[in-house]
């Protein structure tokens, strides 16, 4: 394993052992009793209800990320990054056009892999404590909707990044930390 993956591998760690900590505390910090300084604002059951509310869905935000890191490093660990490039080499000799298509195909699959931990998050959890307004119907259009801007902005801010990285050669790490600490 060279340096990079191992600066990799120590930054996912580290975000999910992070998002672990803080959620632990968040949910440790939740107290079943209503605030004195809540009364009169909140009723006891509406405050009880976000509160298991909060309880479930910091909980399965935890299973979501859990299973996202596990199939990021299987993914890393059986080659799938490589396999994915040498796949899209062959589609164009253009790095731009390569890399647009290698970071689209990215978020594609995560964005699928994710998709059922968000009908879950709304069609369940949401469900079950009374506040998920949404239809399937306006899901599967907010879905698309969201599709087409992230197509759209994303696209065109991706390739704007991915002209400067071309541009700038080797020192595009240089600009993007000297853009990043100012």
């Amino acid at each position: 394993m060279n340096g990079f993956a191992i600066i990799i591998l120590v930054a996912l760690l580290g975000e999910y052992i992070l998002s672990i900590v803080s959620c632990t505390l968040n949910l440790r910090a939740l107290s079943p009793t209503l605030p004195p300084e809540f009364t009169g604002v909140f009723d006891r059951e509406k405050y009880a209800r976000s509160q298991a509310y909060t309880r479930t869905h910091t909980q399965f935000g935890l299973v979501r990320s859990t299973v996202n890191l596990t199939l990021i490093l299987m993914w890393w660990q059986v080659g799938g990054f490589e396999w994915l490039d040498q796949l899209l080499r062959g589609f164009s000799d253009s790095p731009l056009v390569r890399g647009l298509l290698y970071i689209g195909s990215l978020v594609i699959a995560s964005s699928l892999c994710s998709l059922p931990f968000r009908l879950y998050s709304t069609f369940v959890i949401e469900q079950r404590y009374g506040f998920n307004r949404t239809t399937a119907v306006t899901f599967a259009a907010d879905l698309l909707k969201g599709l087409l801007l992230s197509c759209v902005l994303g696209g065109i801010l991706l390739t704007a990044i991915l002209l400067f990285f071309e541009w700038t050669g080797p020192l595009a790490w240089l600009w993007c930390w000297l853009v990043a600490t100012i």
